[in-house]
């Protein structure tokens, strides 16, 4: 059994003296692991780049074998970008991590191979990489209900988001209980609004809380119930703020 696709590379761990277990994000196969037999020919396999991939094995239950070739390595371009990097392995951490495997995840393929292609020229990768773990929530079955305010059911401005349920409250029905609520940064990704500096940035910290904290209290706990956070995660937010 064999396929052919194309991939970012996630992690890279020793198996032997020149092979490696390469776990991959796979357009059409999702997170996908395979032993790699290191040569000079192998080329790179830094976390975030984008290869050519073949897997094959006599079932398709065995770990099997890959064959790469080297697309696009995003990790060169920041070579000197401290931050950017941290936030690079964050994002192939936290997939690695939490995304089941050989089920196909195109939308988040496709924001991360676009992410990491343009990593050395945004200005804001912070925004973006937020909107990676909003899009990883959504994915994983985590989302946010925000259509209308989980109280009084009206379709109106939406002010708080519930930690137990995911569903929003409109500012009159959630503030009585402020103290218990998220405070959502509405309208956050919506290109159309426009805001200052200091205010996006401010709701870039709202956002990464709430994000945070539904990735360890509800997709982490689900699928790796012993771990934690990945400490790369407070390492990255660190060098950024």
């Amino acid at each position: 059994m064999n396929w052919t696709d194309e991939g970012i590379v996630l992690s890279a761990k020793p198996l032997a003296e020149k092979s490696i277990v390469l776990s991959l994000l796979t357009k059409e196969n999702g997170v996908h692991k395979g032993v790699l037999r290191i040569t000079k020919r192998t080329g790179s396999v830094e976390p975030g780049n984008h290869v050519h991939a073949i897997w094959k094995s006599r079932l398709s239950a065995h770990l099997g074998t890959y064959t790469i070739e080297v697309n696009d390595t995003p990790i060169a371009r920041i070579m000197t970008q401290g931050k950017r990097i941290l936030l690079l392995k964050t994002v192939t951490t936290l997939v690695d991590m939490l995304l089941p495997e050989r089920h196909a995840y195109p939308v988040i393929y496709e924001y991360v191979k676009e992410m990491f292609s343009s990593l050395h020229k945004v200005s804001d990768p912070l925004f973006n990489y937020v909107r990676f773990e909003h899009l990883l929530i959504h994915e994983m079955g985590f989302g946010f209900d925000l259509s209308k305010c989980a109280l009084c059911n009206k379709l109106i401005k939406l002010v708080y988001l519930s930690p137990k349920s995911g569903r929003g409250a409109c500012y009159s029905c959630g503030h009585p209980y402020k103290g218990k609520l998220f405070t959502y940064p509405w309208g956050f990704f919506d290109d159309a609004i426009s805001i200052d500096k200091e205010q996006k940035n401010k709701r870039i910290l709202e956002m990464l809380k709430i994000t945070g904290f539904f990735l360890s209290e509800y997709a982490i706990k689900q699928v790796r119930a012993s771990e934690k956070m990945p400490i790369i995660r407070e390492q990255m937010l660190e060098a950024f703020n």
